[in-house]
């Protein structure tokens, strides 16, 4: 199950998502008085803004929300998955699997369940885990070289 851990297996709660919310350090910029609207006024405007009026996540950020992110200097996102990947990299979070939580529960505000799939963990090379092919195949081609040397010279000593 080591794959799915960052993943959201049900849909959180309000509460679930606030707590990721917070501990992520989104309340740096969204408290109130803050940078960006509190987490209690994003939740207010996804149920009483932006329920039904779009149709899909995507069309949501290009059209509301990424405006008003690249307003304030902060990044351009046109997708649901860059506005949360660019607010997870200035949170200093990046890859955080608490970032699914918040994604999932407000996605869930508009009717949209957008919990991630998980994504296969690929099996790393060996050039992935240090030692380029090349420099095996020269170690080995050493190795089998020694080893018939070393055979020669036995032989030879009888």
């Amino acid at each position: 199950m080591s794959g799915l851990s960052s993943i959201v297996l049900s849909q959180p709660t309000e509460d679930e998502a606030r707590r990721a919310f917070e501990d992520l350090g989104c309340i740096v910029c969204h408290r109130s008085g803050g940078i960006a609207k509190d987490w209690s006024d994003i939740v207010k405007e996804f149920k009483e803004v932006y329920a039904g009026k779009y149709a899909s996540l995507d069309e949501l950020v290009a059209k509301e929300i990424g405006p008003e992110v690249k307003e304030r200097g902060f990044g351009d996102p046109k997708t649901w998955d860059e506005l949360f990947t660019l607010m997870s990299t200035l949170s200093g979070k990046p890859g955080d699997p608490r970032v699914n939580i918040v994604k999932s529960y407000l996605a869930s505000l508009l009717g949209f369940e957008k919990t991630p799939t998980p994504t296969p963990t690929p099996t790393p090379t060996a050039e992935a885990r240090g030692i380029p092919f090349s420099l095996a195949a020269i170690i080995a081609a050493i190795i089998v070289a020694l080893v018939v040397v070393l055979a020669y010279l036995l032989t030879r000593r009888r």
